[in-house]
């Protein structure tokens, strides 16, 4: 988009925003693909843009999510209307199926532009395989008598 058609587009209420979605693994990857283009059509049908969809693979997830240990990460980064966002958020808790979670996180301007240039990129975790993150030591208390 250019400089200009970016201005005017920001100026009629579309915002930056970066849309996470975790999918259930064990969903077929057409069901995965479904959803992502109902949401990358709810955002174009609302005089938005799509400017990356970022699939990062299956992940472990934190915590169990519905008795899930792991779900497919994909992050879809959009200029869109906010009443674009709240008929996504409503289609995504319908297919409470296919998606686990989702969640949606307006950009900054400066943020808009490298996540437009570059895409979301992937988390790197250099932690062997089954290995837990590391936590800190807890101070011992003292028993009062």
């Amino acid at each position: 988009m250019a400089a200009i058609g970016r201005a005017t587009h920001l100026e009629a209420g579309i915002n930056p925003y970066e849309i996470m979605l975790i999918l259930n693994p064990e969903v077929d990857g057409a069901r995965h693909d479904e959803i992502v283009e109902r949401v990358r059509s709810l955002v174009v049908g609302n005089d938005g843009a799509v400017a990356h969809v970022d699939d990062w693979g299956d992940r472990k997830i934190a915590y169990p999510i519905d008795g899930k240990q792991n779900g497919r990460y994909i992050v879809v980064t959009c200029d869109a209307k906010p009443e674009a966002l709240t008929e996504i958020t409503r289609v995504l808790s319908i297919s409470q199926d296919v998606v686990l979670r989702s969640q949606t996180i307006k950009l900054s301007r400066a943020q808009a532009e490298i996540q437009k240039e570059k895409g979301a990129t992937a988390p790197v975790d250099d932690r062997p395989d089954g290995e837990p993150f590391p936590r800190q030591q807890r101070p011992q208390r003292r028993r009062s008598r």
